[in-house]
Order: structure tokens, then sequence, then C-alpha cells
């Protein structure tokens, strides 16, 4: 009968709600500095109840030293004091971004006793700012440089590991989408780190595509016109193949629109032909930023770890612009991400629907439930 117990608990648990989704935001650290008071963001303006991860965007590595220093020492300690407030929140620290070359990040691997030396001043600087974890967006790692990566993040980890303090360092990861996905394709990777965060918030970019699409495409579409990498589940069933387990995969959401100028000032629909050279007879074309919402609740009913945002001063910090109170993206993610995971028949990056899938599990728990009473 204690047997029989257990294994009804054991099961209960197995079809409960996955606990502890993430709401992992970006804090730019640079937003302080703007010119206009509506768009001016800081860290009073953050709310440390909406995210349960803040993530300070950037620190620095010295270029003389090769390891970390203090970009604002005083923000930093603002940022993190943000715990008091919110005992559950975690603080990180990120390095790298779009503007930033890996010359750093280079630098502190350049050898194994670089990296362990990197490693474990970083895990001195992390507790003297009171940060939980460092954050690598290194914007990306390729050819030789990959070996780099992986011994940084090698280094990192142990570092990390062997600090006997608590909480636990967290080591998380920026990881990119599109043309750029080779460059991570390697599951060494994601056996070193707690999160990778998937930056699923941006295929909107002349870059990569010449047609006006949806800055962030939940599905891909039939018509060939786009590019069927340029999609959420396209890019999470991706990297779960690369090996990239889905309990520490965050989709990145954003509360960004983009201008676009068209080619045809007679078409606006979504796969209209956009300027990337000339703007001689063209119109402006905007694309709606602010899906955090429906892209939290796919990735909460289909067992991702969380969404990562990018980044919170693009939200309606200050309730001004949308008038629907202060950040109304962020407090719809939280509300559907607190609630009870309901059954679902969409799509879902591990093939079939999460309505069979449940079904299984409920029919699989009945099962040896009656085997084990017998």
């Amino acid at each position: 009968m204690i047997l029989a117990s257990f294994q009804v608990f054991l099961l209960i648990f197995i079809n409960s709600p996955a606990a502890g989704f993430i709401r992992f935001c970006y804090f730019p650290g640079w937003a302080f500095n703007r010119n206009s008071s509506f768009a001016r963001f800081d860290v009073k303006n953050v709310d440390p109840d909406i995210c349960t991860h803040l993530v300070y965007a950037f620190g620095k590595i010295d270029p003389v030293t090769s390891l970390l220093t203090a970009t604002n020492d005083t923000h930093y300690r603002l940022f993190t004091a943000m715990k008091s407030q919110n005992s559950e929140l975690k603080t990180l620290l990120s390095l790298g971004g779009e503007t930033d070359h890996g010359d750093g990040f280079v630098a502190a691997s350049k050898d194994d006793a670089q990296a362990v030396r990197f490693a474990s001043q970083t895990v001195t600087f992390l507790r003297e700012y009171q940060f939980d974890g460092l954050d690598i967006d290194w914007e990306y790692p390729t050819g030789n440089t990959s070996v780099n990566f992986l011994r940084l993040l090698n280094s990192l980890r142990k570092s990390f590991d062997a600090d006997s303090r608590s909480p636990k360092l967290l080591l998380t990861i920026a990881a990119p989408v599109g043309t750029f996905i080779p460059y991570f394709n390697n599951s060494e990777i994601y056996r070193l780190v707690d999160y990778a965060s998937l930056m699923t918030y941006d295929f909107v970019d002349t870059r990569y595509s010449e047609v006006t699409n949806f800055n962030s495409p939940l599905y891909s579409r039939d018509n060939p016109t786009f590019n069927q990498e340029f999609s959420t589940n396209w890019t999470v069933s991706a990297y779960k193949n690369i090996g990239l387990p889905l309990n520490k995969m965050l989709v990145g959401v954003t509360g960004v629109g983009k201008w676009l100028v068209l080619n045809d000032t007679s078409r606006s629909e979504p796969g209209s032909p956009i300027v990337t050279r000339s703007l001689r007879n063209s119109s402006d074309y905007f694309v709606v930023g602010g899906m955090a919402y429906p892209e939290a609740k796919w990735a909460k009913s289909n067992g991702l770890a969380g969404i990562m945002m990018w980044s919170l001063d693009q939200d309606d910090f200050s309730g001004l612009g949308c008038q629907q109170g202060t950040y109304p993206l962020m407090k719809a993610v939280k509300r559907i991400t607190e609630t009870p995971r309901t059954e679902t028949t969409s799509q879902s990056p591990n093939g079939g629907s999460n309505h069979q899938r449940y079904n299984v599990l409920h029919i699989l728990s009945i099962v040896l439930v009656v085997i084990t009473l017998l």
C-alpha cells in the first residue's frame, strides 16, 4: 500500500505543471543616458516582481588584463540590490552583445591557463557585486574561436561548480537564429550551461530577408516567399535536434516594432518587397511588436524553461505609451505563465500534440497504479 501511494504521488508529480517558468529579462545599462525623458530607463524604473531573472547588459572584459572590470560600480550595486524587494529574484551580468566584436572573449580564453584565470576572477567579481550568474552573449564564435568558446564555458562551469557559496552561480548564453545556428552546433555547449536564450525576437532584418514579415513569427509560413527557418517553432526544433534540452531553452520575445521601407507603395501585406539599397519610390511600413503573450503561452505549453525578454525598456515601463498601466507585455506574460498548464493541441517541437502526450501520461498513471496494487 505504501508503494502504491508513492507510485500515485510520483505520477501526479509527472503530470503536474512544470514549476518555475522563467522570465529572463535584459536591462540595458546604457538606457539611463538617453536624451528623451520618455525613453530614459534606469534601475528605479524596473519592477522587480515581473521577471524571475534580471540581466544587466553589458559588462566588460578589460583589454589589458583580459579580466572582468566594472563599467559602472554604483549601477551594479543598485541593480543587484533589487533582490531586497524580491527575495526570489536572480540577477546576472551579461557580457558581449551585438556591437561587441568578441575580442575580449578571445583574449580571456586564449589558452587553458588564461581561461582558468578569467573564470576564477569572474567568481570573485560576481560575488563582490552580488550577481547570481554570468550570461555570455558572444556574437558569434566562428571558425577557430569556437574552440575558445568551449574553453571559456568549460572553465566557467568548473569554477562555478567549485564555489561552495550559496546560491550556486548560473551560467547562461544567448544563442543565435537562422544562418548563425551552425556556429552553436555542439551539444557540449548545452551540457555546460544552465540556460540558453534563443534570439527569436528579430527575424525582420534586411541582412536576412528582402520582404516584409512578422518580427517574431511563431510558426513558419508555407509560402516559399518566406524563409522557413525564420520562426520560433523552427528554431526551437533545430536547437532540440542539436542537443539543447527544452528545460534549458528560453524563447526570445520583444516589445519592439520596426519601420521598413516598401519598394512598391501599393503593396503593404506580409511578403511585400522592402528597400535594402535604394530609398527611391518608397514608403514606410511598420511591423508591430508586442507578441510576447502568445509566444510565452506556447513556450509553457510545450515544456520550455521560459522566455527571454530583450529588453525591459521596450515594454511600456512608464505606462504613458499604451495607457494600459506599466509593463503591459511582461505583466501579461507573468499572468499566463503563472496559471496552471492546460491541455492544448498546438503544434509542438517534439512532434505530435501536447493533448496526445498528456492523455498518454494519464493512461500510463492508471495502468501503473493498477499493476502496483496487484
